[in-house]
């Protein structure tokens, strides 16, 4: 028995995944198929589906062993999408993860904001953009035409102060 083991070499459905400029940091498998880190994205194969997630639309992202848990951006400020792995051997994949996610974001900020209540305003850097969302905790008061208005407000009253 060997002290050093032999790591598996990538997968060639991983590699062929990878995009130029591109690079791949970890890579994993789940219980239904690969999971890889790259520089830009989370790729994801499940049985005969490929996601490609950019790390811009990430909120969150949870190590709860064996379960990777990320939390991403809905459509057009709708409800975050929670999407889960049972990690087989995770080796590296939590930790690069956690740096990807951590490194995306700009500004995470929670501010009273009148008659809406608590908002958190994320900023995400993107290959060529920041991208930022609120995040109200009071969606009904948000959804109305003053409450549109007051985050918007807010959010370029952030912007201002950060300079992005």
């Amino acid at each position: 028995m060997s002290i050093f083991q032999k790591s598996e070499s990538t997968p060639a459905e991983l590699k062929s995944l990878v995009q130029r400029g591109d690079q791949l940091l970890a890579w994993a498998r789940h219980n239904g198929g690969l999971i890889a880190v790259t520089k830009r994205h989370l790729i994801s194969i499940d049985h005969h589906e490929t996601n490609r997630i950019p790390w811009e639309l990430t909120l969150q992202a949870k190590w709860d062993e064996p379960l990777l848990l990320i939390v991403l951006q809905g459509q057009t400020q709708g409800e975050p999408i929670h999407m889960a792995w049972t990690m087989d051997e995770p080796g590296e994949v939590p930790s690069a993860v956690r740096d990807r996610v951590t490194a995306a974001v700009l500004v995470d900020q929670v501010r009273e904001v009148q008659d809406i209540g608590r908002v958190r305003f994320i900023a995400r850097r993107g290959p060529d953009t920041v991208s930022w969302i609120a995040l109200p905790d009071n969606r009904e008061a948000a959804g109305t035409d003053i409450g549109a208005q007051r985050i918007r407000e807010g959010l370029a009253e952030i912007q201002s102060i950060f300079g992005i």
